[in-house]
């Protein structure tokens, strides 16, 4: 079966953003150990409890803590026509 994790990077209470993305990482990290498939950052902005509204800036550092080769990002922008947007960061060698 083919598993992957959608992160919404949730900045928990009595914390920062900091601690949202070590966060992330450990479970980049923990995912990757167990095997999953995809390990995936939803973009959302204007949102105080969230993270992850730089979503190319956080993959790229989970990118330099984990080994596999790519991770991906899930965006939804709600001011463009069309609001769904699949992309893929891929680490270069």
């Amino acid at each position: 079966m083919n598993l992957s994790i959608l992160n919404l990077l949730p900045i928990k209470q009595g914390s920062d953003a900091k601690d949202a993305i070590n966060a992330a990482i450990r479970l980049a990290k923990f995912a990757e150990d167990i095997g999953i498939n995809r390990y995936w950052v939803a973009e959302h902005h204007n949102m105080r409890n969230l993270a992850s509204s730089a979503t190319q800036l956080i993959i790229a550092h989970i990118l330099e803590h984990t080994k596999k080769p790519s991770s991906g990002l899930w965006r939804r922008d709600a001011t463009k026509p069309q609001p769904l947007l699949h992309r893929r960061a891929v680490r270069h060698s």
